[in-house]
């Protein structure tokens, strides 16, 4: 098999009986194995989410492929002929940012609509509950103290859910990233410091494995922070029940952060929809937590995915 690219967003593959010959590297870069481990075997036989689908593609179909629960890969298996044989090619676009960019505009576009008409709706709800209320001493005696507090209760209930809405407008709104050099370990233990009284209360253990030379990247500081609050709270969430653990696991060359726990996983039917706008498989959820991460991250021109496998569930962040 042959790997050719004209760019970092597109890969050929020549097959010969699926079996690699040669590879370049924006092909190690999407299938993230060394050149050296893929030539002379067949993808099939790559513990990869993404070789094992491009070993079975079927002709003239593209298909589309999501790993991690983020990136996405359009693949079409064709063929041209040489020297009058018929040699089948692969080709991969990475569609990851586009996709993202499409649902991001069109989440903006619901939200400034939804933020509008809520926000004007309830501020005239509310104010004809205080007009109401300057005549509580027309109300019934025997029910004007509970009366006033339905209506004072109502007033409080708006609010919320005007800054429910505030909040998730707040996300189309999230400012470009103030780059800085940041020491990955020290922002791990400060995060993880203070998360730590979330992980007691839960009785979850919550443990650092961090290399021991720090590495060091570039990020807006608090935006990262923020980003890793969120991932862990999930980790935290997920563990409770099956009264796991959490693991943060720091590494250099390349820097890399794992936020791995052992709780109930992600099911296979949700795996693609974990950083889709306003998902939440919680009963009393936003879905914005991890909308959230998602945008930081992208902004940051991170890489990052999210899976479980052997019992773990890793959130994976490559700098």
């Amino acid at each position: 098999m042959i790997l050719i690219a004209d760019d970092d967003s597109a890969i050929r593959l020549s097959l010969s009986l699926l079996t690699v010959t040669s590879v370049n590297p924006a092909g190690v870069k999407f299938l993230q194995i060394p050149a050296a481990e893929l030539v002379g075997r067949r993808l099939v036989e790559f513990d990869s989410v993404l070789a094992h689908a491009l070993s079975s593609l079927p002709k003239d179909e593209p298909q589309m492929v999501e790993v991690g629960g983020i990136n996405r890969y359009r693949c079409s298996l064709l063929s041209f002929i040489d020297r009058g044989f018929a040699r089948p090619f692969i080709i991969i676009e990475e569609l990851t940012n586009e996709l993202i960019a499409a649902e991001k505009r069109a989440s903006e576009k619901v939200i400034r609509t939804m933020s509008h008409e809520v926000n004007n709706t309830l501020s005239s709800i509310n104010s004809n509950i205080s007009l109401l209320l300057g005549f509580e001493d027309c109300f019934p005696e025997k029910i004007r103290t509970d009366l006033v507090r339905a209506l004072q209760l109502s007033i409080e209930r708006s609010d919320n859910l005007c800054r429910l809405v505030s909040a998730f407008a707040d996300i189309v709104k999230l400012p470009p990233p103030q780059l800085a050099p940041v020491l990955l370990n020290t922002t791990v233990q400060n995060t993880v410091s203070l998360m730590q009284g979330a992980f007691a209360n839960a009785g979850i253990d919550c443990t650092l494995q961090l290399c021991p030379v720090s590495p060091t990247i570039t990020a807006d500081a608090v935006q990262f922070e923020q980003a890793l609050i969120n991932i862990l709270k999930n980790a935290l969430e997920a563990s409770i029940a099956t009264k796991g653990a959490v693991t943060v696991i720091t590494a250099d060359n390349p820097a890399t952060l794992t936020v791995r726990d052992t709780g109930c996983g992600i099911p296979d039917d949700l795996r693609n929809k974990i950083f889709s706008p306003f998902f939440t498989t919680k009963p009393d959820g936003q879905g914005i937590g991890l909308m959230l991460v998602c945008e930081i991250l992208l902004n940051h021109r991170f890489s990052f995915e999210l899976e479980t496998k052997g019992g773990c569930t890793e959130f994976r962040i490559g700098f």
